[in-house]
């Protein structure tokens, strides 16, 4: 080789030697295999944790955790009526619902007319003493000559063939106060009036024969003619029945 020249053979093999003897230096040597003992301590103990044979004080190993998930949903139906908003637990049924659907009540069932479609607003809703009996739910309307007749129609839509009240003069009115109290059924009276005075009641009871209309009328015809606010003629606690289906 000429002395320009670059020895491309690699290094010498006294070189390559000297390398070697550094893996197998004493001071390498002993650095790594402690440092391999703790790795592999560290891997058993892992592994005896994870399989519970271990303390839990020394266990390293978090804890296996199980997660059960559950859902729920809202059905929401949409009727006539109200909606009501279901809500369905993991088993496929209802765990609560809305308020039932308002509307005429179920067969057999009663309603107070107070609580039906009416035309008109002559009576008031209000509790009444008749004749020393209280009527906590009652259609009043005030009595005295100078009012002349009082009337109230009621949406029956044919839902209902029984029609129950209690009628009188309240126990405040004036003394001499008499009124008459008529019933109308699609525009035709279905029984003769009846003329109260104060202290004295009449039950009523009459069939409704699926009309769509009813009409109640009372009419001053003595007394009270200082037409004071306080004499009111009563239908006590008024409830119609529902055809049964």
């Amino acid at each position: 080789m000429s002395k320009g020249e670059v020895d491309e053979a690699g290094p010498a093999p006294q070189e390559e030697k000297a390398a070697r003897g550094w893996l197998r230096h004493p001071a390498l040597v002993a650095g790594v295999g402690p440092l391999v003992t703790v790795i592999a301590s560290a891997l058993v103990t892992i592994m005896l944790g994870q399989s519970g044979q271990l303390p839990e004080s020394l266990n390293p190993a978090p804890p296996t955790m199980t997660v059960t998930a559950t859902s729920t949903a809202s059905v929401t139906t949409t009727a006539l009526g109200p909606t009501i908003t279901e809500t369905v637990g993991p088993s496929g049924g209802p765990s609560s619902s809305g308020p039932p659907p308002s509307g005429p009540p179920a067969a057999g069932q009663t309603a107070n007319i107070n609580d039906i479609e009416a035309g008109g607003s002559f009576f008031q809703q209000e509790v009444a003493e008749v004749n020393g009996v209280t009527y906590a739910d009652s259609a009043t309307t005030s009595a005295g000559r100078c009012y002349g007749k009082k009337a109230q129609r009621y949406q029956l839509s044919r839902h209902y063939n029984r029609f129950v009240a209690t009628i009188g003069i309240s126990d405040p009115s004036a003394p001499d106060l008499k009124v008459q109290f008529r019933i109308y059924l699609d525009n035709k009276e279905v029984q003769a009036p009846i003329t109260l005075g104060k202290g004295t009641s009449r039950k009523v009871d009459l069939q409704l024969n699926k009309a769509l209309e009813m009409r109640l009328e009372v009419i001053p015809v003595a007394g009270n003619s200082n037409c004071d606010q306080v004499s009111r003629a009563v239908w006590g606690e008024p409830v119609v029945y529902l055809i049964p289906a």
